[in-house]
Formats: C-alpha cells, structure tokens, sequence
C-alpha cells in the first residue's frame, strides 16, 4: 500500500502517483499534458497559476503559444462537466484558478477503492526490466540457468513476499539496485516469471471475455491514453492476442531509448534495446519474437529479439530510401517470412521484398514503374495478400495498393494522390484497410475497403493519428498521436567575436512552418506552411506581421522562391500523380505552369539571378533527381544542367555556376550554370538536411545537428576556407534557412515542439 497524497473534489478522485483521475470509481481518460495542467491546478487550488507556472511545469523547455494551454483547460472542463459548478475560474490575461473544494486524503489507495478490487485483489506491479541480454532471457526461461553476477533487475512491488532477510532482495531508488543473493534471485526471477506469465494469463482472458473492473463498463468506444513515461513514445504494435504492445521510447534519460514491451493497461515495462536507431517492431504470429528495423548511415538491418528479452539476431541487410516515406515490417501469418521495403541504387526505386526465415533469402514482390517506389508493407489475415504504399517521389503523393503474396499485378485501392504517413493496417478480417492520411487536410486515420472504394474517416482519433496498430481479439485499435510545431524564428547575425544574440519568434502556431525565404528588399518572408490545413504558400512582413495566404490549392504547394524583381514567385505543386513547377505573378494569383511532365516529379524551384531561368531537380527517366533549368516563360523545353544527382540549387551572384546539394549527400556541389565538370566544394561540412543551406556574397551559411538535439548556423568563405560559427539554435532545426540581402539575419525554421503518445481506443468496432 502507498500513502502518497491523494486529490478529493466533489465525486472526483486524482490520483497523482497513477496518474490517474477517477469520477465515482470510473477512470477517465486524460491525456499526460492535459492530466499535468490539472494536476498543478488542483496542487494549488483556490489560488491564481500564471501563465508562466503552466509553461514551465507543463511544458518545460518547449516554446508553445497559449493556445495549447486553453485547449488544455477545455479538455478539463469537459471532464469536470458533472460539477455542480464552474471547476476552473478565467483571470483574464494573467492565469486560472481551481475553485472546487479539494480536500487531500492520506489513505492507502486499497482502503479508498475497494470496487477497484473486486476482480483482482492484487495489483499488478508497474515493472521495468533494463537490457540483461542473453543472461536475461536465460533467466526469464529458466531461473536454473541464472547468472548469480548478471544484472538482472527488477523492480515488485510485493518485495516481501519474495525476499524474508534482515535488508531488501532489491532498492527501488534511482541507479543501480543492491545486488542479491543467488538464492534470492532465483526467488525474484521465479516471482518475476510467476507475476509476468500471470499478467499476460490474466489479461489475455479477462479482456478476450470483456471482463472488467466494476464501475468502467463501456457502451462506447473509449480513448485512453495508454502510457506515461517521459520522453516520446512511437510507433505502437499490438501483440497478435491484444494482451502487449510493443512502441518506441525516444527519451533524454540515459540508456533508456529504444523498443518497450508493455502488458496492456498495467504500465508493467520490458525494456528489449535500448539504440536510438531501431523503429517498427512488429510482432511475430506466436507473440515470442519482436521484429525491428536499425539503421545506421545509409543502411538498414532487419532484426529480431525475444518478446520477453534476450539476444539480438540480425537477418537481413539493405539500403534505406534517400527520400521521405513510409516504412515497415510484417511478418506473414505463419510466422515463415517478412516483409518490408529496400532501396536499389541502379534504378532509383524501392521494392518489396519477402524474407524466408529458414534460409534468409529474399525475393522481390513488386516492380514499381519508373518513378514510383514501393513500401510500407503489411500482410493480409490469411496471408494472401500484401498491402503496401505506392509512392511517386519525395513530394508525397501516395496510394494504397494490394498484391498477391505470392506474386501479380499490384491493385490499386485509393486514388488520393495524398501523403500516407505509414504502413496500412488490416481490418474486419482483412476486408477492410485503416491508414494515416492527409486526404482531407491535416493527418488523420481513414478506412477503405480492401478491393477498393471510398475512404471513409475513422470517428474518434481526430487530427494527429499515425501508425495504427489494430487487435481483432480485443477490439482495441492504438496510434500514434502527434503534435509537432515548426516554427520560423529570426535570428539577428553577429560577427565572429561578438556576443551571440538572441532569436526571436517570428511565426508560431501549432503547424509546420518551413522553407522561408527573404525578399530581394528584405521586407517580406516567403514560407510554406500548414496552418489552413493543407501545405500552401504564404507570405508575411519581416517581422512576421500582415501574414497572407498566397495560394489555395488544397493540396501540397511548397518550396516557394522570389523572383529577382519580387513581384513573382515559383514553387512545386503536387496537383496529381506527379510534382510541376508553377510560377505566380502575386498581382493576378493565378499559377502557371512552366516545367510539368506526365511522368516524372519537378520539385524545389529557384531562379536565376537575371531572371529568366528556373532551376529546379527532377527525376525525369527514372534514375535519381538532376538538375534542370527552363525558361521562367515555360515556353520551351527543360535543358539538363547536372550529369550526377541534385536536388537543391542556387545560381552564384555572378551566374556563373549552380552551387547544388544531392537528396542523400547534403555536401555542397558546384556545375557551370550551361552544364560541364561538377566540383565537390566542401568536403569536411555539410548540412544537416539537403534544405538547410544558402549562398551568400562570399560564401555559404549552412546549419549542421549535433545529434538531433540543436543546430548550429555557420558561414563558410568559400574563398579562403574559413568556417565560423554565427549562431547556435536550442533546438533541432527543420526544412530551411534564408539570410536577409544585407546578411544582418537569418530566417531559421525550428522544430519546438514533438510530442508523440500512444492512445488506446477501446471498442473499436
């Protein structure tokens, strides 16, 4: 029992340390951010919280706008809306204030909510198991085999029962336990083994037959969030019988990273890697094997471990799509073969290919036309079929499609041309598909026959779902919810040696806002963003003020660049199968197409310093992105500048050469603007994404990642060498960096806020 204090207000009951709000013995589902904002409220009821103290406690060292806060009081009101009265109090512009009574109980939560109990009188212990490798799964599988000087640690909380001796078997504080006796560990492992096999026993049967706790009985279906750990947890797969889910856990705690296994809705954990590189664990048929993708450089390894922990087996080594798509595993029903998705250099395409596990051979199943690449796999019930993502580059204009495991013609399910987010998820045994797409504006879950029709959205996840992950034994679908914020801030540019400035926000909205671009003046930014729904052009002042949307085309505008006068732009435009360029003259808002083929994609325009020529990448043949250049009239035919690969380019000031960067080899690249020897500028530096870079009068700014976390500005003389350090961001930069003509500032787009949590739906049906 715990005498931690406990939260009474009316016929509510807030449990801290559970994180858990209870309303007459029924939980109700809060997500983390929205449980914390109560928290703090009903900590310091019938007092003023600023503004401020919500930030910092709720979302510390994260810059949101105050939006996020009112939403979160929205979602408590809602919660609170039995009250006899208004729960929560409006000071204007300072805070909020909780004005129910709140009266805190110090009695062991077991004396409090004997309904609770009725079912199981034992609570099932939040467990974590840290990484012990093969000595682990040794001894889960059999204490006789244990080593008395490996670190097997676990966390009970029933220590008593397991351990009769003058000191604890183990010490529940931070760091590293007490080590025990081997008689005491084979104790804990048998207790462990007894307590897990128990809790996978209990759960599979208890929710196979719909038993639940008194009080929680559900007509509708339910969303709750289903963990509560820092940092970010991604990616959720649910085990073949519903009772686990696997998801990715991407915190700043050391050694604490990698691919969890929780046993549903008890936030028992089994940590089974602990490599910032691993994603997609999908669960083999049997329930006893995880599989999971590690990357590293430009490759990938398919990998497996043990469900409940143990060594690593590498299977299969490929090589990782250069461009932005959906990626998976998915083990066929008979638990003999994988599939996922591999990059071929040659032709520039990635293919599905089907692994035997009895000799680790692989075959390819799909062919993708040029220009088209294949991934994202998940096979069907009964094995019969394979449904994947087709994609038609890096612009996002997918479709879903089905093909025979065993080899065919590929049949087309949607006709969206919209970005799908991630692999497709089988439904209402196999006859229907659920997928994470943009088809209707923000991303969100929809579900489509699976011999095709139309898509319908899914009720009740809302905006931000990805990665579905459904259990047809329990009727429980669990996503992924996202919340990401890129904004554009402007940074004020000092010279070596001065003091470092600060920046400032420029625009900020909880949207994605990038690839901004000053004017010639340098009174206006050009940007793509979001913010309507969709991916459009806008435009605003310097400083971020008069923001105007420039087009509305309700599908994916972006990569805007200014014409040397400023009074037009050109960006790409993903109006069908594939990527044109178009330019607008901003006095008529009409586009024009310049550079638009039936067969390849035209992507990330920008113009020549004089004005009649675009410059833009295109996979035109197949073969990888090149650049290209057209006359800004579009009144003739695109003239190939680059023999190799390029994506992003920039004409010098003196329009001599086409300074460019390559999709997977961000490392800065020049070619005579009519086309001859292609020199490598920079070797040692490069930024951290091919977006992240600009010319200036003599030289380049670029941003470089230190590992994901932060981003550094810096100006390379491309004359003597030299490279400087000019600002440091605290945060990981996004898609592209502008400098104003005078080079006084910078435009920078940052990625401030990335929140990911796994929600549970229950009665998905």
């Amino acid at each position: 029992m715990t005498n931690d204090p406990v939260y009474e207000f009316g016929a509510w009951i807030l449990e801290a340390s559970e994180r858990r709000l209870l309303h007459q013995g029924t939980h109700v589902p809060l997500t983390p951010k929205v449980f914390e904002t109560l928290l703090l409220l009903v900590e310091k009821a019938g007092t003023l919280v600023t503004k401020d103290e919500f930030m910092k406690r709720v979302w510390p060292d994260t810059f949101v706008e105050d939006l996020a806060l009112v939403q979160n009081i929205s979602q408590i009101r809602k919660a609170l809306a039995d009250a006899s009265g208004p729960a929560i109090e409006t000071v204007s512009k300072q805070g909020y204030r909780f004005i129910l009574p709140v009266h805190v109980i110090s009695h062991a939560r077991e004396e409090r909510h004997p309904e609770v109990l009725q079912i199981s009188k034992r609570r099932i212990p939040a467990v974590v198991l840290p990484i012990s490798g093969a000595a682990a799964q040794r001894e889960l599988m059999d204490p006789e085999l244990a080593d008395p000087d490996s670190d097997l640690l676990v966390a009970l909380a029933d220590r008593d029962q397991i351990a009769k001796h003058d000191r604890p078997a183990l010490e529940t504080v931070e760091g590293r336990p007490h080590r025990t006796s081997t008689i005491e560990r084979k104790a804990i492992v048998l207790a462990f083994s007894a307590i897990l096999i128990g809790s996978f026993s209990w759960f599979a049967w208890s929710r196979h037959y719909g038993l639940t706790p008194v009080g929680s009985a559900q007509l509708h279906p339910v969303m709750v969030p289903l963990l509560d750990l820092p940092g970010e947890e991604r990616m959720p797969a649910l085990s073949p019988d519903g009772s686990r889910i696997a998801f990715i856990r991407q915190t700043s705690e050391s050694g604490k990273t990698g691919i969890y296994a929780e046993i549903v809705g008890t936030q028992s954990l089994l940590q089974l890697t602990n490599s910032a590189d691993d994603s997609e664990p999908t669960w083999s048929p049997d329930g006893r094997i995880i599989a999971f993708l590690r990357t590293s450089g430009d490759h990938f390894w398919v990998v497996t471990v043990p469900a409940l922990g143990g060594p690593e087996k590498r299977l299969y080594t490929g090589t990782i799509m250069p461009v932005v798509s959906p990626v998976s595993l998915s083990f066929s029903p008979a638990g003999d073969t994988l599939a996922f998705s591999d990059w071929d250099n040659a032709s520039q395409k990635s293919s599905i290919k089907l692994l035997s596990l009895s000799d680790l051979k692989a075959e390819t199943l799909t062919t993708p036309p040029d220009g088209y690449h294949d991934c994202a796999p998940q096979f069907s019930p009964d094995g019969s079929r394979v449904a994947f993502v087709r994609s038609t580059g890096p612009m996002f204009v997918d479709d879903l499609y089905v093909v025979p495991s065993h080899g065919g013609m590929p049949e087309r399910i949607t006709s969206d041309k919209r970005r799908i987010f991630s692999a497709p998820v089988w439904f209402d045994a196999g006859r229907e598909l659920l997928f994470s797409s943009t088809r209707a504006g923000m991303k969100s879950l929809w579900r489509v026959p699976a011999s095709g029709g139309d898509p319908v959205a899914v009720a009740g996840p809302g905006p931000g779902s990805d990665h579905p992950t459904y259990s047809p034994s329990t009727d429980e679908l669990a996503y992924e919810y996202t919340v990401d914020d890129e904004n554009l801030w402007r940074v004020a540019l000092s010279t070596p040696g001065e003091k470092q400035p600060n920046e400032s926000a420029l625009l900020s909205q909880k949207t994605s806002n990038l690839m901004a671009q000053f004017s010639p003046d340098g009174k206006r930014i050009l940007f793509e963003s979001d913010r309507s729904g969709y991916e459009e052009i806008w435009i605003c002042n310097s400083d971020g003020s008069n923001l105007v949307q420039i087009t509305r085309l309700e599908r994916y505008a972006g990569s805007p660049n200014w014409s040397p006068d400023g009074r037009s732009i050109v960006f790409d435009f993903r109006s069908s199968l594939h990527s044109g360029i178009y330019t607008l003259a901003l006095d008529s808002g009409l586009p024009q197409p310049v550079a638009v083929s039936p067969a390849a994609d035209n992507v990330v325009p920008s113009w020549s310093h004089d004005g009649q020529w675009i410059y833009f990448a295109s996979n035109l043949g197949g073969a990888g992105f090149h650049i290209w250049k057209v006359k800004a009239s579009g009144t003739e035919k695109p003239l190939q500048v680059t023999i190799g690969e390029g994506f992003k380019s920039l004409e010098s000031e003196d329009g001599r050469f086409v300074y460019y960067t390559r999709l997977a080899d961000p490392r800065l690249r020049r070619v005579p603007r009519d086309g001859g020897s292609e020199t490598l500028v920079e070797r040692e530096l490069a930024p951290d994404l091919w977006a992240n870079w600009t010319l200036a009068h003599h030289g380049v700014f670029l941003l470089t990642s230190d590992h994901g976390q932060s981003s550094q500005l810096k100006f390379v003389d491309l004359e003597t060498g030299h490279t400087a350090t000019r600002f440091i961001l605290p945060k990981p930069s996004f898609y592209g960096l502008s400098i104003a003509p005078d080079e006084s500032s910078a435009v920078i787009s940052q990625r401030d806020r990335s929140e990911h949590d796994v929600v549970l739906l229950k009665g998905f049906h």
